[in-house]
């Protein structure tokens, strides 16, 4: 008997039919995140996943896109895949394989509308140039391209103070330049920083994702390796575990504590197609100036964000400062006793 719930069901029906589609078209790819998680560790779903994660390389994802874009009957009916070179108001990273008759609707996907069904999603693993002195100028730039890119939220809120203070800096400079040159060309100068390096080249691979640069050596993915998944033999990483470690640390094999057991703010609905949600709003607005005011809402936020990190620092300061005053007080004369 299935343990799966019903939006897992229908994720993992979504799973074979992209294993399907790859396996015709000579494309890997490997499940991720939880996914593989749970495959590697329980040979299913982790009970309260609510999303699949797929890694491709970016060679195997031009062969796809290539596929999707020149090829017809590639999808099943009621499917689409969703990426920036296809979807206005999308500006994400991630492509997404989207189940039309059903809705999960994020915050930061509301715009597009096309993106808005239960979904899979792929995490696009770029290679990275070899010195480190180079992937740390890579790693500026991706942070840089994916601040920009999504104007939905303040993408790298992970980031040190001092961290944050520099890239700060650099995407004030960028906004400054796409207010001048033009959002255009100023993303495809930073695209073509990106993906200038070659898979047979490369020694790691980097998720293309800002919120956390994941890096992989190249032999971490390597040849797909099958395991069972709800009872179907599927790709994962040739060394998961060493993935897994560099994501969850050496703590992947325990199951985590409730409060650590991740789920996604959506508002899903299995039963109903997405257009019936979006379409009672999607009529009523202008998508284009809604689309400006986010990104004109998003150099404030980041602003915001980089005053309210410095405020936090000289909070942390003062507190620091004035319990090392309290304790001095407390040993004062009681210098014997210490010792």
């Amino acid at each position: 008997m299935s343990r799966r719930n019903k939006v897992q069901e229908n994720l993992f029906n979504l799973v074979l039919e992209i294993d399907d589609i790859c396996t015709k078209y000579d494309v890997e790819y490997y499940l991720a995140g939880g996914t593989a998680l749970g495959t590697v560790r329980n040979h299913r779903f982790l009970p309260w996943d609510d999303d699949v994660d797929l890694y491709i390389t970016r060679d195997n994802w031009n062969k796809l896109r290539n596929v999707i874009e020149t090829e017809d009957n590639v999808v099943p009916e009621g499917r689409t895949f969703v990426y920036n070179g296809n979807t206005k108001y999308y500006n994400n990273p991630i492509v997404r394989y989207t189940d039309n008759t059903t809705t999960a609707i994020y915050k930061s996907q509301a715009l597009p509308g096309k993106a808005c069904g239960q979904h899979i999603e792929f995490l696009i693993m770029d290679p990275m140039p070899t010195g480190e002195e180079e992937i740390q100028e890579y790693i500026k730039y991706l942070r840089i391209y994916t601040e920009l890119m999504s104007p939905y939220f303040v993408v790298n809120k992970n980031l040190s103070l001092d961290e944050w203070k520099e890239h700060y800096k650099l995407y004030e400079k960028y906004c400054d330049r796409v207010d001048s040159e033009g959002e255009d060309k100023v993303l495809k100068e930073l695209e073509d920083k990106l993906l200038y390096f070659s898979t047979e080249e490369c020694v790691e691979f980097c998720m293309r994702w800002g919120i956390q640069i994941l890096r992989y050596r190249k032999e971490h993915l390597g040849t797909p390796r099958l395991e069972n998944f709800e009872g179907n033999l599927l790709p994962v990483a040739e060394q998961s575990e060493c993935i897994f470690r560099i994501a969850y640390g050496d703590s992947w094999m325990y199951v985590p504590d409730y409060e650590e057991q991740i789920v996604h703010n959506a508002f899903q609905d299995i039963e109903i197609p997405f257009s019936e949600y979006t379409d009672l709003y999607l009529d009523k607005i202008n998508r284009d100036s809604v689309f400006e005011k986010y990104k004109i809402n998003k150099r404030s936020n980041a602003r915001a964000f980089y005053n309210r990190r410095k405020i936090d620092s000289l909070i942390a300061k003062e507190k620091v400062f004035v319990q090392s005053q309290h304790i001095t007080k407390n040993i004062e004369g009681k210098e014997d006793f210490l010792r």
